[in-house]
């Protein structure tokens, strides 16, 4: 749900403080989707 406010966030705010803070949150998103892709590949 972190991933899911964030992305929320940026749809309404052009607050830079808001838009530092959920590119924090896209650095962690990266890394789940990649894992997330990886473990999806190795059971195929």
């Amino acid at each position: 749900m972190i991933y899911h406010r964030a992305r929320n966030e940026t749809s309404h705010t052009y607050d830079p403080k808001i838009a530092l803070e959920v590119f924090g949150v896209t650095e962690c998103f990266l890394n789940d989707a990649e894992n997330l892709l990886s473990n999806l590949q190795k059971k195929s």
